[in-house]
């Protein structure tokens, strides 16, 4: 896993400002890896949900692509395998409640 401080080379920079990259981009990989579930799990716990259903969803007035909405403080990126969060400080607080592999 790497800690990225982001600009403007990154996906995502505006909206959040850090991500941890971890290992592996196929989805094979992506969908095996233990470590990111673990840190996703934790995330979910202080902020909630990655995304939520949009209640206002119409789907034969509104496109597909505001079916639901993405928690500004936190999101999952599948395609780069990232996690992208907003402020430093929570970093910490994650890798406290991280079980270390005995």
């Amino acid at each position: 896993m790497k800690i990225l401080k982001l600009d403007g080379r990154f996906a995502n920079y505006p909206r959040y400002k850090y991500a941890l990259q971890f290992r592996g981009r196929t989805i094979r990989q992506v969908s095996l890896c233990a470590e990111r579930k673990e840190y996703a799990k934790i995330f979910e716990k202080f902020y909630g949900p990655a995304r939520i259903k949009n209640p206002d969803f119409n789907p034969s007035r509104t496109h597909w692509s505001l079916q639901n909405i993405d928690n500004p403080l936190w999101m999952f990126d599948k395609k780069h395998n990232r996690i992208y969060y907003q402020d430093e400080s929570v970093l910490s607080m994650v890798m406290l409640m991280i079980k270390p592999v005995a």
